[in-house]
C-alpha cells in the first residue's frame, strides 16, 4: 500500500513539473527566450508529457472527470466545441483548422490537466510560482536585452508585442502581492516584491495604454476586496508599488498615459482612422451580425479584414490596407464564432471571477478564517480582474493563459471545497454553506484581526 502510494505521489509530482513546463513554454515563451530549448525541441516534449502523465495519474483523472460536473468546466469544452463548428465555414479552413490544433485545444488540454493535478493548496501554490518564476525571466530578459524606441515604448520583442506582455504581466502582479504576504519565509517573500518590481518596470517600459488600466483596475481591487491582508498593509504595498511606478516612469510615459483623458482626440478614436480601434471593433461587429451562429471561422479576423470589410475593395485599386487584428478578445470571439461564441467566452470570464471570489469568501466566512485560501482565491479573482480590463484591448482570447487560470481555480475551488467537508465530516458538524452577502461586514473584520 505504501508503494502504491509513493508511485501516486511520484506520478503527481511529475505531472505538476510538466504542467509548470508547459507553462513556461506555452505562455512565458521561454524557448523563445534561450534557442537552446528549440534545439532540444522543449514546447514538444512538454506537448507530450502533460498529455502522457495525465493519463498514468489516476486521481488526476478522477479529479479532472469530477470537474468536467462543474458548470465552468463545460463552458471551456463548449467553447473549444464552437472552434470546432467553425473551421468548415471559416473564411480560411485551413488556417482555422490549424490554429485549433496546434493553439486552442492544447491550451483547453493543459488547462483540463490543470485542473486535475492540483491536490492540495501546495499545488495551487506551485503553479503560482511557476506564473511568477516565467514572468521574472521574460522581464528579466526584455530589460537587459532590447532597448526602448523612440517612440518611448519596448519594441521588436520576441512573440509577445509590447501590449501584450503588458497584460501578461497585468495578471502576474496580484500573485507576486500574493506571495508577498503568505510566502513561507522570509528569502521566497523578497523574491516575490523583487518579481514585483520587475514587472512593474517592464509594464512602463512596454508604454502600453490598456495595460496601464488593467494595472489600475487590478491595484483597485487589491486595495477593496484582498481581505486576507489588511488593510493597512494593502494600503502600504499598493503605495510602494505606486511610487516605485510613478519613480520608474518618466515624461514620455505620462505623456501616452495623459491621451486616456482625451479620447475623442486619439486615432484609436471612431472616425479618426479605419485603423483605429474602435473603427476596428464596429467592423468586428458587423461581421458578427453578418453571421451570427458561426462568425468568420476561428482566428480568421484578419482575413475578413482583408476579404469582406467594406474597406477590402480598396485593394483593388492598389491602394494599401492592414488585415488587422481585433484588438479585442471580446469582439475577436464574437466575430470568429458569432454569438455563441461570445456569450461562452463571456461566461468563462465571469464564472472564473465568481468561482475565485466566492471561495475567497466563504475561507474567509469560516471559523477559523481560513485565510491562506482567501488570499490565493483573492489573487486570482484579481488577475481575472486585470484580464478583463487590458484583454479588452487585445486579441487573446485563446491565449494558453487564461486557460491555465482556469484550471488552477478550478482545481483550487474542488480541493479546497473537499477539504472542508472531510474536516465537517470528522468533527460531525455540517457542511459549511456558503455565506450570505449579508456576513460580508463580519467576514472582513474576522480577515483584518488574523491577518495582524
Amino acid at each position: 500500500m505504501k508503494a502504491r502510494v509513493v508511485i501516486a505521489g511520484v506520478r503527481a509530482n511529475a505531472l505538476l513539473v510538466a504542467l509548470a513546463g508547459a507553462l513556461l513554454t506555452y505562455v512565458w515563451r521561454v524557448q523563445d527566450l534561450f534557442p537552446a530549448l528549440v534545439a532540444i525541441r522543449a514546447l514538444e516534449i512538454f506537448s507530450i508529457a502533460v498529455p502522457a502523465l495525465f493519463l498514468l495519474d489516476r486521481r488526476a483523472q478522477l479529479q479532472c472527470a469530477a470537474a468536467l460536473r462543474r458548470p465552468l468546466a463545460r463552458v471551456v469544452l463548449l467553447l473549444a466545441m464552437m472552434a470546432a463548428i467553425s473551421v468548415p465555414t471559416s473564411l480560411w479552413p485551413g488556417m482555422s483548422f490549424e490554429y485549433l490544433v496546434k493553439n486552442l485545444l492544447p491550451a483547453i488540454v493543459l488547462s483540463l490537466a490543470v485542473m486535475g493535478a492540483i491536490a492540495s493548496l501546495t499545488d495551487a501554490r506551485r503553479v503560482v510560482w511557476a506564473q511568477v518564476l516565467g514572468a521574472s525571466l521574460y522581464a528579466v530578459t526584455i530589460l537587459t536585452r532590447f532597448d526602448i524606441g523612440p517612440d518611448g515604448r519596448l519594441g521588436n520583442l520576441v512573440f509577445y508585442d509590447s501590449n501584450d506582455l503588458g497584460m501578461l504581466l497585468v495578471c502576474t502582479v496580484p500573485f507576486t502581492v500574493y506571495l508577498m504576504r503568505h510566502a513561507r519565509g522570509t528569502i521566497p517573500r523578497a523574491l516575490a516584491a523583487v518579481s514585483l518590481m520587475l514587472c512593474l518596470l517592464t509594464i512602463v517600459k512596454t508604454g502600453s495604454r490598456g495595460a496601464f488600466l488593467g494595472l489600475l483596475a487590478v491595484s483597485l481591487y487589491l486595495v477593496f476586496r484582498f481581505a486576507s491582508v489588511h488593510l493597512s498593509t494593502r494600503l502600504l504595498v499598493v503605495g510602494a508599488a505606486v511610487a516605485a511606478f510613478a519613480i520608474g516612469a518618466g515624461n514620455t510615459y505620462w505623456t501616452a498615459m495623459g491621451t486616456l483623458l482625451k479620447p475623442t482626440q486619439d486615432y484609436n478614436w471612431v472616425g479618426n482612422q479605419s485603423g483605429g480601434r474602435m473603427t476596428v471593433w464596429g467592423r468586428g461587429i458587423g461581421y458578427m451580425e453578418g453571421r451570427p451562429f458561426s462568425g468568420v471561422g476561428l482566428a480568421a479576423f484578419p482575413i475578413a479584414e482583408g476579404t469582406i470589410s467594406p474597406l477590402a475593395k480598396q485593394q483593388t485599386y492598389g491602394d494599401g490596407l492592414k488585415w488587422s487584428a481585433a484588438h479585442n478578445s471580446f469582439v475577436q470571439v464574437g466575430a470568429e464564432l458569432g454569438v455563441p461564441g461570445l456569450v461562452l467566452f463571456v461566461a468563462i470570464v465571469w464564472l472564473t471571477f465568481r468561482t475565485a471570489a466566492r471561495l475567497s469568501h466563504d475561507a474567509l466566512a469560516r471559523a477559523p478564517a481560513d485565510v491562506a485560501v482567501a488570499g490565493l482565491a483573492s489573487a486570482h479573482a484579481a488577475v481575472v480582474v486585470g484580464f478583463a480590463v487590458s484583454g479588452f484591448f487585445l486579441s487573446q482570447a485563446y491565449g494558453a493563459y487564461l486557460y491555465f487560470v482556469v484550471g488552477t481555480v478550478v482545481g483550487l475551488d474542488m480541493v479546497v471545497r473537499r477539504r472542508w467537508r472531510s474536516m465537517a465530516h470528522a468533527s460531525g458538524a455540517a457542511a459549511p454553506a456558503r455565506a450570505p452577502r449579508a456576513a460580508r461586514g463580519d467576514v472582513r473584520r474576522v480577515a483584518a484581526q488574523r491577518a495582524r
